[in-house]
């Protein structure tokens, strides 16, 4: 998934919101998570702040699986900019609900 870092995405500081990169991040375990055909929510995340995004960053966010078990999966998620550094990085531990 990409997307770009707009001005309504900055905090305080101008950079971006370390709320929208955890939204980016857990709408993309989402996405894995319905695409082994079960329902999903989030149980748990640990987010880890590597560095800062900025205005007109084209961020890719990318998950890999770690386990896919019947009742949870363990989804890594990572955010980065045009030149592949990495902003953010996150565990995702979904609920099966399904």
């Amino acid at each position: 998934m990409t997307t770009e870092v707009t001005e309504s995405a900055l905090n305080y500081y101008g950079n971006a919101h370390g709320g929208y990169l955890f939204t980016l991040c857990d709408q993309m375990a989402g996405i894995m998570a319905r695409s082994t055909g079960v329902d999903a929510v989030t149980l748990q995340a640990n987010v880890n702040y590597l560095k800062a995004g900025h205005l007109g960053d084209r961020l890719t966010i990318e998950g890999t699986f770690l386990h896919k078990g019947r009742k949870a999966q363990l989804i890594e998620v990572t955010a980065r900019n045009q030149d592949g550094l990495l902003l953010t990085k996150v565990s995702v531990t979904m609920f099966v609900t399904s």
